[in-house]
């Protein structure tokens, strides 16, 4: 959890049943570094004020009373688990170039698990331990290598051509939060009076109020370091980018990032 979000995100006095529970039961498929905190807080406030149950998703674990569910990585969304039950999605992308950068600084300091666990590819040494021995440029290049294997992989081959599905970008939605997530709560098929309370919880979960930083100002060791997209044109070399397109190939023009 970022170190400054602390007392910033204790909850209000939440009211079941401030927002009409829609028809259908709500989900978010997200990739690591593309907004899944942040996408986290909102929606866990909106289930509550929904009277909704709400479940975050990492692994096998399964909890089929929720309401609202974030995956944290859309390869594990399984609509054979809606069987029988209505469902609106959301499922957002980021330009995979910023994905490695921002990935990057957070591996440095996280106390995830997975990230701090011995690793034979590394003497014994954590994948935390192994960045912070290398300097910022072969750094950047061993998460841009993990990151091909994972995130971009998933991006690549997520099914784009789902109706219960609304595409997004993390751009788009930086650039304009709240008729990014107006279209959103319509998609979840709220109301017009529970689209207004829904951006009202979006105002309070902006960058700025959380961070207390306007979005490209960076925080060290935080999941909000700074949300503004093309950090990678400062931080990635031409040989990051040569390693990138041996690695990746068209990722690029499949996601619709090169122009």
């Amino acid at each position: 959890m970022a170190r400054e979000m602390g007392a910033a995100l204790l909850p209000r006095r939440l009211r079941p049943g401030a927002i009409h529970r829609p028809a259908y039961v709500l989900v978010h498929c997200a990739h690591h570094k593309v907004g899944t905190v942040w996408w986290g807080h909102i929606l866990r406030r909106v289930a509550a004020q929904c009277g909704a149950r709400y479940a975050e998703v990492c692994g096998k674990e399964w909890d089929p009373s929720a309401g609202v569910y974030l995956f944290q990585h859309s390869r594990q969304f399984d609509r054979g688990r809606f069987a029988g039950m209505p469902f609106r999605g959301t499922h957002m992308i980021r330009d995979p170039r910023d994905v490695i950068v921002s990935g990057y600084f957070y591996h440095l300091w996280t106390d995830e698990p997975w990230a701090n666990h011995p690793d034979p590819r590394f003497g014994g040494r954590s994948y935390r331990q192994e960045l912070n021995l290398r300097d910022r440029d072969d750094g950047l290049m061993l998460e841009l290598e993990r990151t091909c294997r994972g995130q971009v992989r998933d991006m690549v081959t997520w099914d784009y051509v789902q109706p219960e599905f609304h595409e997004l970008r993390y751009e788009d939605v930086m650039a304009d939060e709240a008729g990014s997530f107006e279209q959103v709560f319509r998609h979840y098929g709220f109301r017009d009076r529970d689209i207004r309370r829904g951006l009202d919880v979006v105002e309070e979960m902006s960058f700025s109020r959380v961070s207390g930083r306007s979005v490209g100002s960076i925080g060290a060791a935080s999941h909000l370091r700074s949300g503004r997209p093309g950090e990678w044109q400062a931080n990635l070399t031409s040989a990051h980018l040569d390693r990138w397109r041996e690695l990746a190939g068209d990722a690029l023009s499949t996601l619709g990032y090169e122009r």
